[in-house]
């Protein structure tokens, strides 16, 4: 896979440079860091960016350690737990309001390969936009894609969440079901991916901190001890970012949806 451009330099030491942090998150939706590795700070540095979300999958501290201990699983979402290549993603792509924000760290990386990979949707959503509206067009419409089981949910791969700005919801595995409309259109959307596909060697005690809403993170296969942690969350009411990405492209489209109202159960921006 290669990259049109290179994702923006580590921010350093994430508990003493907060505020660049958010900064880089505010504007490019990714911030690459540092941290020590081991679980205690990550979870610290977990609890200074978001409201940590419980997974199935995560211990009592809301954090989940990804390593192969399912070597031979071939059950529809388990790849992340076994050593095979975990093609780029959203992250809770079958609930209605997948987490904010995801965070990344690696504790110990592969003897070989097991890169993580980044795609900045925005980036996609500009390609295509240049490239290959008409697949644009189909991307964005409502029930496009429905991703999970049988308790999943239906929804376009790029939402308008309010005015001027878009999400992307994606997954390429055996979660996701297109409409027949859609199908046609999937070979373009996969290379307009690998063409936008960032390729990151993140060494112990380095992360990333992704905007769940804009970013796909995946990783290459490997072959080793592997171990990652892995944090969900929404954004801090004290350190409100705008989420999503922001395009002038106009698409006549099923009008966007309504913010619920205050004290509601509705997804919001944060």
């Amino acid at each position: 896979m290669t990259s049109t451009s290179h994702p923006p330099p580590s921010v350093g030491y994430l508990p003493t440079r907060w505020d660049a942090a958010l900064a880089r998150l505010r504007t490019t939706g990714m911030v690459r860091f540092g941290c020590a590795a081991n679980r205690d700070e990550v979870h610290a540095v977990a609890q200074t960016v978001m409201s940590l979300r419980g997974h199935p999958d995560s211990g009592p501290d809301g954090l989940t350690e990804l390593r192969a201990r399912e070597a031979k699983s071939s059950a529809p979402g388990r790849a992340g737990f076994t050593h095979r290549e975990l093609p780029p993603h959203t992250e809770g792509s079958s609930v209605a309001c997948p987490p904010q924000l995801l965070m990344l760290v690696c504790l110990r990386p592969a003897e070989q390969d097991g890169h993580t990979l980044l795609v900045d949707g925005a980036d996609v959503f500009a390609d295509l936009a240049e490239r290959a509206p008409e697949t644009l067009r189909v991307l964005t419409r409502r029930g496009a894609a429905y991703f999970g089981g049988a308790d999943g949910h239906a929804a376009p791969v790029f939402d308008r969440t309010n005015a001027g700005r878009w999400s992307v919801r994606l997954r390429l595995d055996d979660l996701v079901r297109f409409a027949p409309h859609v199908s046609p259109h999937l070979p373009r959307l996969e290379h307009t991916l690998e063409r936008n596909t960032h390729v990151l060697d993140l060494a112990a005690g380095e992360g990333v901190l992704l905007d769940n809403t804009r970013w796909l993170h995946g990783r290459r296969g490997f072959v080793g001890e592997r171990v990652m942690l892995r944090a969900l969350g929404t954004c801090r009411a004290d350190t409100p970012v705008s989420l999503g990405f922001f395009s002038s492209w106009a698409v006549p489209t099923d009008p966007p949806p309504q913010i619920p109202p205050e004290g509601s159960s509705g997804c919001r921006d944060g």
